[in-house]
């Protein structure tokens, strides 16, 4: 399996170099993510990443090929979403996933990975959105007009990991949480998180709208991280 899937990425790599392009990001604007019916639009960047969150995860198939490369391709015949993505260095970029942006096989993103206080991009996010509320999650810093509260809630438990709160942000039809994801299954396994397949219900909170943490491998080496919700109220 591991043999096809190496074979598949070269594959998918090596038809992209003959439509490839770079992209100089400098942390205020967003990586132009062009998305074309029935093909894949290869996102590498200049650092491993430990994490992604789409804005909205049934209109893009993403693929994984290797640590710092990702594939994208659309579900619907128009796209047009955020996706923060995080590398290792503790940078969060931000690109654009769109069917009306010019289309590349193979988006080359260069970027030098800042010292971790500047790590923090400042490109501008529509306010109260989730993919806004998200990103400040992320940063941990609270936008004006949330109330932030220290939390020790059981969020979900499981026989793999266990999700538990720290912080809770509300703001009105919003709320964010900050929590801790934690490995519960024993020494030397390795458990990877699927955040679209997280289920939690808090009626109070309304639907949950976003999650995404800041790496979804847990090992011996992390057994624990940092996770970060968003509900919305109707």
């Amino acid at each position: 399996m591991r043999l096809i899937r190496l074979l598949f990425a070269a594959s998918v790599i090596s038809a992209a170099s003959a439509k490839a392009a770079t992209f100089n990001w400098d942390g205020k604007t967003y990586i132009p993510l062009g998305l074309q019916s029935q093909s894949q639009a290869v996102l590498r960047f200049p650092e491993r990443l430990s994490g992604y969150v789409l804005e909205e995860p049934e209109s893009i198939n993403v693929l994984t090929i290797d640590d710092r490369t990702l594939s994208f391709s659309p579900r619907a015949a128009a796209v047009e979403q955020r996706i923060i993505l995080r590398g290792e260095s503790g940078t969060l970029y931000m690109a654009r996933a769109s069917t009306s942006l010019r289309f590349y096989a193979l988006l080359e993103v260069q970027h030098e990975p800042a010292a971790p206080e500047e790590a923090h991009g400042s490109v501008e996010l529509p306010a109260r959105t989730p993919v806004f509320l998200m990103l400040k999650l992320m940063q941990r810093r609270p936008p004006s007009g949330f109330h932030v509260v220290n939390s020790s809630r059981s969020l979900l438990q499981t026989a793999q990991f266990r999700l538990d709160s720290e912080q809770v942000w509300s703001g009105g039809r919003l709320t964010g949480i900050v929590a801790t994801l934690q490995r519960t299954a024993a020494m030397g396994s390795r458990v990877e998180v699927e955040p679209e397949r997280i289920e939690i219900l808090i009626p109070a909170l309304g639907e949950l709208r976003m999650i995404a943490a800041d790496r979804y491998v847990l090992d011996d080496r992390n057994p624990s991280t940092s996770a970060y919700l968003i509900f919305l109220k109707d």
